[in-house]
């Protein structure tokens, strides 16, 4: 199952994309313009970062929400201090995971074309290659 030489992480694929990810090294910031001239030339890995950062724009949104409502219910039932801060922790938490849960299904449905992860470490290793020349 495994391949010679491999850890039992490298099995996982996620795991397999992250050393990928830190193999990359450090990039420098892009300049202007650049992502716009990735999406020309890579436009479903564009369109994957994109549907990211608005998914996890809308799970950062719905988890504040979450956490101001837990927080509220908690101070006005009596619970406060630590008590209203536990709960408004856990509303913020679970509010962000369905949150971006949603966002991510409505942007990409069940089966994005590009994985999120994959389009990172391509638009890295394009920044990198576009720094060098």
């Amino acid at each position: 199952m495994s391949r010679e030489g491999d850890s039992f992480w490298d099995q996982f694929r996620t795991f397999r994309q992250l050393k990928e990810y830190a193999a990359v090294g450090e990039v420098k910031s892009w300049k202007r313009g650049a992502f716009r001239e990735f999406a020309r030339e890579h436009p479903a890995e564009a369109n994957c970062l994109r549907q990211s950062r608005r998914a996890g724009n809308f799970a950062i949104a719905t988890g504040l929400a979450g956490a101001v409502g837990s927080g509220a219910f908690a101070y006005k039932y009596g619970r406060s201090g630590l008590g209203a801060t536990l709960a408004a922790t856990a509303g913020f938490a679970a509010a962000a995971l369905m949150g971006g849960h949603a966002a991510s299904v409505y942007y990409w449905g069940f089966s994005p074309k590009v994985d999120p992860l994959d389009a990172s470490i391509l638009f890295l290793k394009w920044v990198k290659d576009h720094e060098q020349s």
